[in-house]
């Protein structure tokens, strides 16, 4: 059975206000309708990449306008100014996520739901599955290095779909938030369970794979190794000019991570880190999303990278694992080992999730795994 999605949900009426749309190409049907010509909204709200992702990481782009519709293209990426909408009337959200705080989206949802409790328009999110589904929850909400990958309240790891994400919001910033919800989804769902072909939310997500391995690999964008951007397999291996693959193959064997498998890599990025210098590391493949564990997989790499001295990337005054995770992880994986901060991390994470119920718009399963 198909999932239905909240836009294909949508009963749109002539009504005569000033519509705007956060979306991105991930946004679309079933039929890879996009969304974008369902609503036809006035304008359209842009978040990292630009709404084709057409551009890199970080990047600053201007506004410019669809080369199809011609309505205008509007960024709020790094610049959510609630100046932006002051004259949006009843804004829609659709994108699709990851279940991942880092990511940049919710960050701009986030800001989006607080210009509305200031401006008073109308949030109406077109609800879309959480990939690795809406029963993992994770870490402790942030309170210190907030930024676009660190938004406050929620953990690393979210129990929501993005609607639902968005009516938690809505509470903590008195925002104005409605959702579509989606039909025949249930919380246990991964996005292979859906039945929806797969559009990317991200460049360098571009393979249901990627998204699964997403939230373990991720932890090396504070490391000095590539994650794969600048090569056809990102978020799929991880690598550097510096790592011992011998002895990483040997580390890799040692793990007992359940659902996942993984081979030695060597690879040369045609961009971002160590561009055109012959990286060795490990590819992997998540062959049961349900078991596999990606925390647990990105913190014994950590522990991996800091034992053999692999330098962490600095941000401002600080590293920039502050901000995509907490300021003490590092510290604290030194001080008990990945193993038991991961279980410290999880209990948190579990704790959040009686906060996050009376939100939940999918029933609740039985149990909510512990398979973070």
């Amino acid at each position: 059975m198909k999932v239905k999605l909240g836009i294909e949900n949508l009963k749109k009426s002539d009504e005569k206000k000033i519509i705007g749309l956060f979306s991105n190409i991930s946004g679309v049907s079933s039929e890879w309708r996009r969304s974008i010509d369902i609503i036809k909204p006035d304008v359209v709200f842009t978040g990292e990449h630009g709404y084709y992702e057409e551009f890199l990481p970080g990047e600053r782009y201007f506004d410019t306008k669809d080369p199809l519709t011609g309505i205008p293209f509007v960024t709020i990426y790094d610049n959510s100014d609630c100046k932006k909408f002051v004259d949006i009337e009843k804004l829609y959200v659709d994108i699709q996520d990851t279940g991942l705080r880092c990511f940049t989206y919710v960050s701009n949802l986030y800001d989006i739901i607080s210009c509305s409790a200031e401006l008073g328009f109308e949030v109406v999110i077109l609800d879309r599955p959480n990939p690795i589904s809406a029963t993992r929850s994770f870490g402790e909400p942030k309170t210190e290095n907030l930024s676009v990958v660190s938004p406050p309240f929620i953990p690393f790891l979210y129990p929501f779909t993005f609607g639902e994400l968005g009516l938690f919001f809505a509470e903590k910033l008195n925002g104005n938030v409605k959702v579509i919800p989606m039909e025949g989804y249930q919380r246990e769902m991964y996005y292979e369970d859906t039945g929806l072909p797969f559009s990317s939310p991200s460049p360098n997500l571009s393979s249901v794979q990627s998204v699964y391995l997403y939230p373990a690999l991720v932890f090396g964008e504070a490391f000095e190794v590539s994650v794969g951007r600048g090569t056809a397999k990102p978020f799929r291996i991880i690598g550097s000019p510096n790592i011992d693959i011998k002895d990483f193959a040997k580390f890799l064997d040692s793990l007992q991570i359940e659902g996942m498998l993984w081979k030695p890599s060597v690879f040369i990025p045609l961009g971002d880190k160590f561009k055109g210098k012959r990286c060795f590391g490990a590819e992997f493949y998540v062959s049961d999303a349900k078991s596999f564990s990606p925390l647990k997989l990105g913190f014994k790499l950590m522990e991996y990278f800091i034992e053999n001295k692999i330098p962490s990337v600095k941000s401002g005054n600080g590293n920039f694992i502050d901000f995509l995770y907490n300021e003490k992880i590092l510290s604290a994986i030194e001080a008990k080992g990945a193993e038991k901060l991961y279980e410290e991390e999880e209990e948190k994470g579990m704790k959040f999730i009686k906060e996050a119920e009376k939100h939940f718009i999918y029933k609740k399963t039985k149990r909510q795994r512990r398979l973070l």
